[in-house]
């Protein structure tokens, strides 16, 4: 078993990150930076604007940790539940003052959209309101785990 695989299975297991998807390394690694390599043009939230991504909601933050300002594409969430690993339909910013900095991304499809929950990644989508949704920090390490929704080490919101 490789290290990585074992030191996310003894801190999953040690209780550390309760409810947390500890991600595997591994087969994801190569698809990530497919989404890295995609998505990093967006570090500009001017570029984001100008491909169709738009502030979603209020900045998200619980006591399990941030997630951030989401900055929504409502083109790609209206696609009939069409899932594409490098087009995200939401792009997730840390708020900093007043700068944005890209942390994660995340896949959303509306519920009625599809049959149940897609997957990505190997990664099962769960429910949020009317939606599945899947987090993917690949712009921040997040000790949860690569598809948890929260991350403690995202600054909360303003």
């Amino acid at each position: 078993m490789n290290p990585r695989a074992i030191i996310a299975a003894a801190v999953a297991s040690a209780g550390l990150v309760a409810g947390a998807t500890v991600a595997t390394a591994g087969a994801n690694d190569h698809e990530l930076r497919d989404v890295r390599t995609a998505t990093a043009r967006f570090h500009s939230v001017t570029q984001a604007e100008q491909a169709g991504y738009t502030v979603f909601a209020d900045c998200f933050e619980s006591a399990e940790g941030g997630m951030g300002q989401h900055y929504v594409s409502n083109t790609l969430l209206n696609d009939q539940g069409a899932v594409e690993a490098t087009t995200p339909e939401a792009l997730v910013y840390e708020v900093r003052g007043d700068q944005l900095k890209l942390v994660s991304v995340e896949y959303i499809v509306w519920q009625a959209d599809v049959s149940g929950p897609p997957s990505l990644f190997g990664q099962p989508f769960h429910e949020f309101g009317p939606f599945y949704v899947l987090h993917a920090w690949v712009w921040r390490d997040n000790l949860a785990g690569t598809f948890a929704d929260w991350n403690r080490d995202v600054l909360p919101c303003p």
